[in-house]
């Protein structure tokens, strides 16, 4: 067998789906411009063509761009039709669901702080579930450095309390203390 035959040779031509093309006389190699005679590739990107038009057939890019206008239209958006007191209620809805997810933040911190409690037992899919049924609203953090995200901000806190405290003490010193003891 010979080398493999393109579509034009095998008389399987189609005429091209994008409108650029109707400018072209089809050739075997692709696409020949009648004006100028500059060739283009079949089964190329049509933006090579535009191009061409637009350089050297100027009232075929008009045509061509008129032809493509319908497709460039925005899309008409409805305007909201929504009230100001809906605005207001909204925007207080917002309000509410920030305090419920400080409120559950919180909650969970607690749990967190608990002693002898693994960071594990809040990745598993059990304990996902039950925050899900306790409120579908809050999303549990997925890793274990998210749900420690949650705990360095309380963890900041007792530690710039702890560093005030510290710094106001006297400075006794444990060692001496121990071994005066006899």
């Amino acid at each position: 067998m010979g080398e493999p035959e393109t579509a034009l040779q095998q008389g399987r031509y189609r005429s091209p789906a994008r409108p650029v093309w109707q400018f072209y006389d089809a050739v075997q190699e692709g696409y020949k411009c009648p004006r100028c005679g500059g060739r283009e590739l079949a089964g190329q990107n049509t933006t090579n063509a535009m191009k061409h038009l637009k350089a050297r057939c100027e009232a075929e890019y008009a045509e061509l761009v008129k032809a493509l206008s319908h497709r460039k239209q925005p899309v008409k958006r409805n305007a909201p039709l929504t009230t100001l007191e809906e605005s207001w209620r909204m925007s207080d809805k917002r309000a509410q669901d920030s305090a419920e997810k400080k409120r559950c933040i919180t909650g969970l911190q607690k749990l967190m702080g608990l002693p002898n409690v693994s960071l594990s037992l809040f990745l598993t899919h059990e304990f996902r579930e039950y925050t899900a049924m306790l409120n579908p609203w809050f999303a549990l953090p997925t890793s274990r450095v998210g749900l420690c995200s949650l705990l360095d901000g309380p963890l900041q806190v007792i530690k710039e309390k702890i560093v005030r405290q510290v710094e106001g003490s006297v400075g006794a010193s444990v060692t001496a203390d121990i071994w005066n003891r006899k």
